[in-house]
């Protein structure tokens, strides 16, 4: 017997494997039986799975056969055979492992044949699945009864540099192992990302941190980490299914700035400064997404940073701050939004903010604002509806606004001054300023029956005679005769 209990055994097993390591495998990474022959594999499968099976209830019958009830006696012989150096130097147990590699060896062919759109509809494909996973814990069964711990470390070495894929299976079912994963996952990551396999490495990490438990929090900060750094979209992708939630709040944020993920940045700043830089980027964020975090900021922090964005850029941003200010208008008040506005003079945010809320509102200021922005705008059809339509204004107040701003079109000024009975103003601002085709279609078409109104302020205004003769005749029947002539009367007019 070698001396040295178990470690005797491992150096054995472990020399054989090294050994068929460097028989077997070859520089492409593929043993060299590369089940190109579809009949040897079979043949090479059913072995391992005899061996597999004995030797997990009954022993193995003797070195390189198929051990099939070969009772404890023969186990005995062979295993003292392997321990004292002879037999085939533990290269039945080592042929366990090459099978195990060729079933994952085929698996990743067969993806890649699938990919390719080939293959049987992915059967043979999920038949190696069964097969290698079956393989793998016939072996851990035997492992436990032999009292055998693999050299994890350098099995996982060993496939990294064969195939990448069956090195991040193997690593996962390390990771899935009854008793907890034989390697720490500090340990394992290093491995892939030593050879830059950063898509490994963040598919075993994405695995093992299923559980988001708070103890793996170093280990979620550095999957994002590494993506963040390289593979930016990658990163989105994992903060987006928001399945792990325990990594460095502070230092992703930092990170998925550097990246231009400035959304992803807004959700993990917790700082008013911080945030005021980084919502400025609004060309890199979608308009929906940051009106939805809007949303999360208290009132004064949602109008600081509104204000912000507006004076980076107050013509490109000026519709995402409406929309947000639509959004919010009841939790960041009326008021507060329309002072924004008017802060930077902007009548064309006003406009677009009020316009929805005309509707609705009953508050004279508002109706005032909207008038006014919808003027500024110059928007005249707006503004003869509203004057019009509205109930809600104050007449004064929209009186000396539109004949302060004398718009191009005097209609939204008639509305006014014959709904609130502010006609006699109304005739002298147009008798002032020519516009004498306003004051026939006013009497003409919009209120016959304040003619004798009309035909008194012209008098006083001196106008000519001739054109207040044709204005009566142009009314006709429709002017109501009596207070024609107490108007006329009342100023001595023959």
């Amino acid at each position: 017997m070698v001396e040295g209990g178990d470690g005797g055994r491992r150096g054995v097993l472990e020399g054989g494997w090294r050994r068929w390591t460097r028989r077997e495998v070859g520089a492409d990474g593929e043993t060299s039986e590369a089940m190109d022959d579809e009949g040897r594999g079979g043949r090479r499968r059913e072995e391992g799975f005899g061996r597999l099976g004995s030797c997990g209830h009954g022993g193995c019958s003797g070195p390189g056969e198929v051990m099939v009830g070969g009772g404890d006696g023969g186990r005995r012989r062979w295993w003292r055979e392997v321990m004292e150096g002879g037999g085939d130097g533990g290269g039945s147990l080592w042929r366990e492992e090459v099978m195990v590699e060729e079933a994952y060896g085929r698996r990743r062919r067969w993806r890649r044949k699938l990919m390719d759109g080939g293959g049987d509809g992915g059967g043979s494909l999920w038949r190696e699945e069964a097969i290698m996973e079956e393989a793998y814990e016939g072996r851990r069964r035997w492992w436990r009864e032999i009292g055998y711990r693999p050299d994890f470390l350098f099995l996982l070495q060993t496939i990294m540099t064969t195939d990448a894929g069956a090195a991040v299976d193997f690593a996962i079912n390390m990771g899935r192992m009854e008793g907890g994963c034989p390697l720490d996952y500090n340990t394992i990551t290093n491995l892939f990302l030593q050879r830059n396999m950063i898509r490994e490495a963040t598919t075993f990490l994405l695995d093992v941190l299923k559980p988001n438990l708070p103890e793996h929090a170093m280990l979620q900060t550095r999957v994002l980490e590494v993506n963040l750094l390289m593979f930016p979209k990658v990163a989105e992708a994992i903060l987006a299914t928001r399945m792990i939630t325990h990594y460095d709040r502070p230092r992703i944020a930092q990170l998925c700035e550097k990246a231009g993920l400035y959304h992803r940045a807004l959700e993990h700043y917790t700082d008013l400064m911080d945030i005021k830089r980084v919502v400025v980027n609004t060309h890199s964020i979608s308009p929906q997404a940051l009106v939805e975090y809007f949303g999360t900021l208290s009132r004064e922090w949602a109008l600081e940073c509104m204000k912000e964005i507006l004076l980076v850029n107050p013509r490109g941003n000026l519709q995402i701050v409406v929309q947000i200010a639509k959004e919010y208008s009841e939790q960041l008040g009326l008021e507060e939004c329309v002072k924004i506005f008017e802060q930077f003079k902007s009548y064309e945010g006003l406009y677009f903010f009020l316009q929805p809320l005309i509707a609705t509102s009953e508050d004279k200021k508002i109706h005032f604002k909207y008038i006014e922005a919808a003027a500024k705008m110059n928007q005249l059809q707006e503004v003869e509806r509203v004057t019009r339509e509205s109930n809600h204004y104050d007449p004064e107040k929209v009186l000396d606004f539109l004949l302060d701003i004398k718009l191009p079109d005097s209609r939204p000024l008639i509305n006014v001054c014959d709904r609130f009975n502010y006609v006699p103003q109304l005739i002298h601002h147009l008798y002032s300023n020519k516009l004498l085709r306003y004051i026939e279609g006013y009497v003409q078409k919009v209120n016959p029956g304040n003619t004798h109104i009309v035909v008194g302020k012209l008098v006083d205004e001196e106008a000519p005679e001739d054109f207040i003769k044709g204005l009566i005749i142009s009314v006709r029947s429709l002017l109501p005769v009596e207070p024609l002539v107490e108007a006329c009367e009342k100023r001595s007019v023959p």
